[in-house]
């Protein structure tokens, strides 16, 4: 029986550190699950954060072109109505050419008759 007590009483004292140790590991192991689920939070705050600001730029990337194609579509109008004024002002073009083209005949006739008149006023002198 004394064999038992001791046995006992050894067991009791190696019993204590295991007990005192199983504490300590369920504090630490539960100190570092809070802190991992406040990395784990921190991640996920920050990617949640990361796609409202994606979202925003797509926003903000969407607006501008729209507006962009609101430019175009203005523009393509534009050139149309200045298209149809270019045609509209053909006619008076083809005109303003085929005037150019009479005043370059007169001032090939005005060149010629002021050869001829400067000849018949040296004949005249002549005689």
């Amino acid at each position: 029986e004394a064999k038992n007590t001791a046995s006992a009483a050894a067991e009791t004292v190696a019993e204590a550190p295991a007990v005192e140790n199983n504490e300590k590991l369920r504090e630490v192991t539960g100190d570092m699950f809070e802190k991992l689920s406040a990395l784990l939070l921190g991640e996920l705050r920050s990617s949640s954060e990361d796609y409202v600001l994606l979202e925003q730029m797509n926003a903000l990337t969407a607006k501008k072109y729209s507006e962009m194609a609101g430019n175009a579509e203005s523009l393509t109008e534009f050139m149309k109505q200045l298209r149809e004024k270019y045609d509209s002002f053909q006619p008076f073009l083809e005109k303003i050419d085929q005037v150019e083209v009479g005043i370059q005949s007169l001032e090939e006739t005005v060149m010629q008759l002021d050869e001829y008149s400067k000849r018949l006023e040296f004949r005249y002198r002549q005689l």
